[in-house]
């Protein structure tokens, strides 16, 4: 677990946060099921009041890619793995 000092580390270069700010969860394995990639992508778009799913899904993966960087980050500068 990442101590106070590597929270705030990630908060200001990754813009994370620590705490459940959404109901809405879902696995990385959902990723590859278009079915529920599809449904997640609509509840953002509902959300976001975006005019399409691909301007959805490019959010989408700009997001993802963050949380990877993130984690990365994380593993590589504070030695610890952060369970997202």
């Amino acid at each position: 677990m990442l101590n106070k000092k590597e929270q705030q580390a990630l908060a200001e270069k990754f813009r994370a946060t620590f705490i459940q700010t959404s109901a809405y969860e879902m696995k990385i394995a959902d990723l590859a099921d278009e079915r529920k990639i599809e449904s997640a992508l609509s509840l953002i778009q509902d959300k976001i009041e975006a005019p399409n799913l691909r301007v959805v899904a490019s959010i989408f993966a700009k997001r993802l890619g963050f949380v990877a960087a993130g984690c990365l980050y994380a593993f590589s500068v504070c030695q610890k793995r952060v369970d997202v």
